[in-house]
């Protein structure tokens, strides 16, 4: 939180991006009876008095008060969605890309609160999906804390289950138009999720932060040796730091041509980010990537 404090995004008010969207108070209203109709029940003393059908209950006989349940909508101006699956709990110099996620998370957030504008957030891991609404941003920092720290169920396929991964975290975005940064590592980008993300961009303003870690980028140099160990299939080799090096850098150059050819392909605004780096450094890809999708 204090280092998203330190990231004064003021300026991204400037931005095209959010003229539409911010510099007026977002209306506090409750969308619930706008949304498909899901069934018709009887009128109860449980019930609120006023959301009785008088046109339909007219139309009964013996004469019944009736209401009709609707499904919610859910409109926001921001949804911010945080990636919380195992590869985001690696970090080495500095701190995990879980923490130098929720920064960025967490700068969107205050921006746009700042505005008055509505902000929702959705975690997602390997086998569940979480989001969050009309929450403060400490809150949506320590429930996105409290859902990684409560772990996955690793016994369990996420295929299985289809309540994981980011193609189904972007079937939880709003129903109008909003602003969707993605903040993750994009590492294990399945056909599925690309297909999600693709669509999600066609309605929303998708903006996907990629985050790294240093040992993703760069190997030190130094002599001897060290074992790596595959995260998903656990196969562990022995190699040089200097073999260690040219290895990552060959499997991150590989990795990301093809993420970055998604990305424009679904022309969706991307930028990379490293744990560590200058506050100012972060400021302006931030500036440059909301002006990237004005």
């Amino acid at each position: 939180m204090q280092r998203a404090s330190l990231l004064d995004l003021s300026e991204l008010v400037e931005t095209d991006l959010l003229r539409g969207v911010g510099r007026r108070e977002s209306p506090a209203t409750s969308y619930s009876g706008l949304g498909r109709m899901v069934s018709v029940v009887e009128y109860t003393p449980e019930h609120d008095f006023s959301n009785i059908n008088w046109n339909m209950s007219a139309q009964t006989f013996p004469r019944r008060k009736l209401i009709i349940k609707r499904e919610r909508l859910i409109r926001k101006d921001w949804a911010i969605v945080v990636d919380c699956r195992r590869t985001m709990n690696f970090g080495t110099e500095s701190d995990l890309k879980l923490i130098t996620g929720l920064q960025l998370a967490a700068s969107f957030a205050q921006a746009a609160l700042k505005k008055r504008d509505r902000v929702a957030q959705i975690v997602f891991d390997e086998t569940r999906t979480v989001a969050f609404e009309d929450a403060s941003v400490e809150e949506m920092v320590l429930m996105t804390l409290s859902h990684n720290a409560s772990g996955s169920d690793k016994g369990a396929s996420a295929d299985k289950r289809g309540r994981g991964g980011l193609s189904f975290a972007t079937t939880q975005l709003p129903e109008n138009s909003a602003i969707v940064p993605v903040v993750s590592d994009f590492m294990n980008l399945t056909e599925a999720d690309k297909t999600a993300l693709a669509r999600a961009a066609r309605f929303h303003k998708v903006l996907c932060c990629v985050v790294e870690d240093a040992r993703e980028i760069r190997f030190p140099k130094a002599p001897g040796q060290i074992t790596l160990q595959d995260i998903t299939s656990g196969r562990r080799e022995t190699m040089t730091f200097a073999q260690a090096d040219k290895l990552v850098s060959q499997d991150r150059e590989a990795r990301l041509a093809d993420l970055f050819a998604f990305f424009r392909k679904a022309r969706i605004p991307y930028a990379c980010f490293e744990g560590g780096e200058e506050m100012s450094v972060t400021r302006k890809k931030l500036i440059r990537l909301l002006q990237q999708g004005a």
